[in-house]
């Protein structure tokens, strides 16, 4: 629910950064016609937009990479055994007994 509410509000924030078009991209683009402003819908520069997304997106992999510190259960699980292994070897099988000498 908390990600459709972000997605709705990062999508009004998105579109109120989008600044006119410049005389020469309006030159350039296609979009525009005599029925786009009579229904409301005007091509916008959204250079801005794309940078400030891209840098809420870059800063959330920041945050994720530094302060996700996980516990691997399977790895410490895995060391635990080795460890127990080698604590509980009885050496009686491979050793040598003194009589062997």
């Amino acid at each position: 629910m908390s990600g459709q509410v972000q997605g709705i509000a990062y999508i009004f924030i998105m579109q109120a950064l989008g600044r006119p078009l410049s005389p020469t991209q309006e030159n350039l683009q296609v979009c525009s016609n005599s029925t786009s402003t009579s229904t409301g819908a005007e091509p916008k520069d959204m250079t801005v937009s794309v940078l400030v997304f891209a840098g809420m997106a870059s800063l959330a992999a920041i945050v994720l990479i530094i302060f996700f510190n996980t516990e691997y259960k399977r790895l410490k699980s895995e060391e635990c055994r080795a460890a127990d292994k080698i604590l509980n070897f009885s050496g009686s099988s491979h050793a040598i007994s003194p009589s062997q000498i």
